[in-house]
């Protein structure tokens, strides 16, 4: 097809020409003869030099037209590529998962004194951390937003698992760097007080992840609170088990213990819970050499 096209193309009139004087000084060698040769083919030579004038500039102007099309094409897939290479190069958007524990029917813990339920102290820090996490810059992916269930189920048979089950869905789909799931503690002993984080012991980011997280809640909480540190904890939960993603449980304090209840109860408490939780998390994102 590109022979025939540019042959087309190199055949204009004044070509045309050269080939007819070529072609019958060849067969038509006598002076005599090419004069009544081309004496009887005047007029055609005529109409074919005003149609060869047309369709020249018809081919002209389709050549041109050709020409814009293609660049056209050009510009389009050159845009396309570059609108692509730009989106790839773009830095990816730090996420991290927040997990208030518990939930509508499944309360949790409660107050010892208040009577309180864990899964809305939970709620109300997750919402704290998650609100820090957004003024550095990271993306929050909660698991629920209302004090209730992530799952709809409300069979109390199966609620337990499906809601796991939904928030492990969350936590797949949601391309995150960690995850963080808050809780309140709560023992027998009304002694027992404190902020303690959970690993799952099969991963090594959630350790450090963990003690990235313990050591500010040691320093500005727990020396405060209770005067000692403690150390971080590989836990056998679901929460931490369920993902290969740094995954820890923050145990905020005791609901078991008045003092640690009373804390609490404050907002100032909580906030300073999930200001510190968060200091942690960045603390590991930048030595993990991830940024927002």
């Amino acid at each position: 097809m590109g022979v025939v096209w540019w042959t087309k193309l190199w055949i204009t009139p004044q070509n045309y020409a050269k080939i007819e004087y070529f072609v019958t000084s060849r067969f038509f060698r006598g002076k005599g003869n090419y004069r009544r040769f081309y004496a009887k083919n005047d007029e055609k030579r005529r109409k074919m030099r005003t149609v060869g004038f047309i369709g020249e500039r018809a081919k002209k102007q389709s050549v041109i037209f050709t020409i814009w099309v293609c660049l056209l094409l050009i510009l389009t897939v050159s845009a396309t590529t570059l609108a692509v290479a730009v989106e790839r190069s773009k830095p990816k958007k730090l996420r991290v998962v927040v997990d208030a524990g518990h939930g509508g029917p499944d309360g949790g813990v409660v107050g010892i004194t208040s009577g309180v339920k864990e899964s809305e102290i939970n709620l109300e820090i997750a919402f704290l951390l998650g609100e820090f996490l957004s003024s550095a810059g990271v993306e929050v992916v909660y698991t629920r937003t209302t004090d209730g269930l992530v799952s709809d189920d409300v069979d109390a048979a199966t609620m337990k698992q499906k809601d796991m089950a939904a928030r492990k869905k969350i936590i797949d789909k949601s391309d995150a760097a960690l995850v963080v799931s808050v809780h309140q503690n709560f023992y027998p002993a009304k002694y027992r007080r404190g902020s303690q984080v959970f690993f799952a012991a099969h991963s090594e980011e959630g350790k450090k992840l963990a003690a990235f997280v313990q050591k500010p809640l040691n320093e500005n909480v727990n020396s405060e609170t209770v005067g000692r540190s403690f150390s971080p904890l590989a836990g056998d939960y679901y929460m931490v088990n369920c993902t290969e993603l740094p995954s820890v449980i923050v145990e905020c304090g005791f609901l078991s213990s008045p003092e640690d209840e009373k804390l609490l109860l404050s907002f100032d408490f909580r906030r300073k819970i999930a200001y510190n939780v968060c200091c942690g998390i960045l603390n590991y994102l930048s030595d993990a050499q991830i940024s927002a």
